[in-house]
């Protein structure tokens, strides 16, 4: 055997050697992963550049005439006459270059069609997009002709057409370029990478008890910091510093907001008065309280003041009232009914440092990676409760799937203001939920008042953002709070032990407590009730004070008093069995559609008209339209709640089983709530999503725990990985296609179309 392995070593050359011998197998492995991912982008996504035969495919470029109205030479495109047909042409076709031109930035789809020898009416050859006024302005589309190609047609859809478009060159048989995408060749060398590697090493029989230490911290962080990296790409995208600028109108007649304003920086002075109606309802809102004042800084049409019933679209319409759309007017007022959390996280501490008001895109960036973060927290601290040990890749795949079904990014590419309260709300949901199971764990006085104390002071926030979610708060909170207070340890007769060494001196994991015994007397629940209620009191005074203020009544925060499309305060919701079919239908069950090209899915596009009511439905995704979702129903499984004594804390797994059922319990309701008293939307789904997402996520981990990824069933596991494969390319594909303005398009049409072909590599 030695002898074999040095005349091998023999053979090979010297420099050969030196690499085999000087570079740790996974760097080779890595550089394997690497020269056959090339070897993919060169021969098999950029076949048509390699195999391209210049002798058998003439260039032939056709020629264009001199536009008089932009001086430049080319084929005036719009809406009216959106496309050009070259007739004549009998020469054998390979492929035609397109290029065109535009002052508006705006993807536009465009389509070519050709006759040959073959066929005599036109045929469809390809159909692709183009930013016509950046850098993305042009594509060679793949002829498959038989003979000689005789007419050639370029088509516009004319729905895309913004602006005029020139079509400024036509070459067929252009002769293609390697086009090699260094986010495709590095993408699949480390998916492959991490293939060979995990099947080489066994990853799939890794658990978690496997670490310990800085390692365990360093997988702990794994997801989130991709996560963090996702967000901060979304946030370079849609930077003002890249995008153009864009302004939104509504109706009333109002400009409502600049979404990347004129000066492309990403935070600007505060507006003066004159000047407010042209920013983000935060941003006034932040005018107005520090200016001392509830009510918004806006004019105020003195007809909509005399108005009896102001609120009557029809009658605003008929007198030709202007309005701000969507703010709540109040005795001759407006007011902003969205809720005061967003201000507070973000606006007025970024105005107090630097004495300007952030963008909507500098906004959303630091609330979805604060969500990102609680989200991860508050996985964690489940995890650390009640699942002691599982298989490694299935807890980063279901951390991933987690993150992934909350759209963190679908609700950050929207640059909606409209989106703010609701990620604020699933922020402080999910840190309260952290602090709460973390009390089962904890150790140490500062620790529990600390996560007292931030639980407290979430619930009012939660009410600033979205009171409704509260009821999930309390389903997610409340049992380890309970089960915590629960097991406080208490005198049976007086010591020398001060309340503060009470709190401190709880049971250990096991719920056995070796200093006190007694019966559970209101005397343990002073200080930490305290601790816990004295944030919530204060918070709710505050919020009961503002909405007193402002509308009257401490319960009210001026929903029904918007300025919509509706007469808000005079509708009543009355429940019906259509509207029930509904309800079930599109919060529950409706898919997203499935298309041919990208981004491969879009939100459902079919419109209902069986209501009997007016209805809000707009883009929006379904609670099982997420993977991960679908496995609530293993509530239903006894051996779910089922604890292992060698693995389980049995007293958390109990408390968890109670979360589970309050959350479904509650889910139904909020939905028919939402429903009745908002619409189908995105946001409105998403914010229920991820309550029950969390749930289900440890649902899966629990169920499945136990299985050793090993002979049959690795089938299992490749099935669920599959599944979990799906939830991620859902919450990345859909941000291109869900957004109420089409920011995407409009903001950054060169990244849109870049990125279209980017993850469309097979159309040569």
């Amino acid at each position: 055997m030695m002898n074999e392995s040095s005349q091998i070593n023999i053979t090979l050359h010297p420099w050969l050697r030196l690499l085999a011998t000087g570079l740790s197998p996974h760097v080779l492995l890595f550089l394997l992963c690497l020269a056959c991912a090339l070897a993919f982008e060169i021969f098999i996504c950029n076949s048509h550049a390699v195999f391209f035969s210049e002798n058998s495919y003439p260039e032939r470029e056709i020629p264009h005439a001199v536009n008089e109205k932009y001086g430049k030479t080319g084929a005036l495109l719009t809406s009216q006459y959106p496309g050009m047909i070259y007739n004549s042409l009998n020469i054998p076709a390979d492929n035609v270059f397109v290029k065109m031109w535009s002052l508006t930035p705006y993807p536009i789809k465009v389509k070519v069609l050709f006759s040959d020898d073959t066929y005599l009416d036109r045929v469809p050859a390809c159909e692709f997009i183009l930013n016509p006024a950046d850098t993305q302005n042009s594509y060679t589309c793949r002829i498959l002709s038989h003979g000689n190609i005789q007419t050639l047609s370029i088509m516009v859809d004319p729905s895309t057409i913004r602006s005029d478009v020139m079509l400024t060159q036509v070459v067929i048989n252009h002769r293609p370029y390697l086009d090699i995408s260094s986010f495709r060749v590095l993408l699949l060398s480390i998916l492959s990478f991490l293939l060979i590697s995990g099947i080489r090493y066994k990853w799939h029989r890794l658990t978690t008890d496997h670490l310990e230490g800085h390692k365990k911290t360093l997988v702990s962080c794994i997801v989130p910091c991709l996560a963090l990296l996702m967000t901060y790409h979304v946030f370079t995208v849609f930077s003002p510093y890249n995008c153009h600028e864009l302004s939104v109108f509504q109706s009333g007649g109002y400009i409502v907001e600049n979404i990347s304003p004129p000066d492309h920086k990403l935070l600007h002075p505060l507006p003066d008065t004159q000047d407010l109606r042209f920013y983000d309802r935060y941003t006034i809102l932040l005018h107005a309280l520090l200016h001392h004042r509830l009510s918004l800084d806006l004019p105020v049409d003195p007809q909509l003041a005399a108005m009896e019933n102001p609120y009557s679209p029809s009658q605003r319409a008929a007198l030709g009232v202007k309005h701000f759309y969507d703010y709540a007017f109040y005795k001759g007022k407006y007011y902003c009914y969205f809720g005061l959390a967003p201000v507070l996280v973000v606006y007025l501490p970024i105005y107090a440092i630097t004495g300007k008001v952030p963008t909507l895109a500098l906004t959303g960036f630091i609330l979805v990676s604060l969500l990102t973060i609680t989200l991860s927290l508050a996985f964690h601290s489940l995890f650390a409760a009640i699942i002691r040990k599982c298989n490694l890749l299935l807890y980063l795949g279901v951390q991933t799937a987690f993150l992934c079904t909350c759209g963190l990014w679908l609700f950050q590419s929207a640059l909606m203001e409209y989106n703010f309260p609701v990620i604020t709300a699933l922020i402080f949901t999910s840190l309260a939920a952290a602090c709460c199971w973390s009390l089962l764990n904890s150790h140490g006085l500062p620790a529990r008042c600390l996560l007292l104390f931030c639980a407290g002071l979430c619930v009012p926030l939660i009410v600033m953002s979205r009171p409704l979610i509260l009821f999930f708060a309390i389903c997610l909170c409340a049992p380890p709070l309970l089960s915590f207070l629960a097991h406080l340890p208490i005198r049976k007769t007086a010591t020398h032990l001060s309340t503060s060494e009470e709190l401190a001196a709880t049971t250990d994991n096991r719920g056995a407590d070796h200093k006190f015994q007694g019966h559970t007397t209101s005397l343990k629940l002073i200080p930490a009730s305290l601790i816990f209620g004295v944030p919530v009191i204060i918070g709710a005074t505050i919020v009961m004070a503002y909405n007193y203020y402002r509308f009257g009544s401490v319960y009210d925060f001026g929903a029904f008093y918007n300025l919509t499309g509706y007469d808000m305060p005079n509708i009543s919701f009355k429940p019906s069995l259509p509207s029930l079919h509904a309800m079930i239908f599109h919060y529950f069950f409706e898919q997203p559609d499935l298309i041919k090209n990208f981004p491969f899915i879009t939100s459902p596009s079919h419109s209902y008209s069986d209501f009997g009511k007016p209805v809000y439905l707009v883009n929006r995704v379904a609670l099982f339209a997420w993977p991960l979702l679908w496995f609530l129903p293993l509530a239903l499984w006894k051996g779910t709640f089922k604890p292992d004594p060698a693995l389980d804390n049995g007293s958390a797994v109990s408390v968890f089983k109670l979360t589970t059922c309050l959350t479904c319990v509650v889910l139904p309701v909020l939905v028919y709530l939402d429903s009745t008293t908002a619409g189908y939307s995105y946001r409105y789904m998403g914010e229920l999503t991820m309550p029950v997402a969390l749930v289900s996520a440890f649902l899966l981990l629990r169920f499945f725990r136990e299985i050793p990824i090993s002979g049959t069933q690795v089938l299992l596991f490749i099935v669920l990985s599959l599944l979990l494969l799906k939830t991620v390319l859902m919450s990345l594909l859909l941000p291109f296609t869900i957004d109420q303005v089409d920011c995407l398009s409009h903001m950054n049409a060169d990244h849109y179309v870049l990125m279209s072909r980017i993850l469309s590599p097979f159309n040569f």
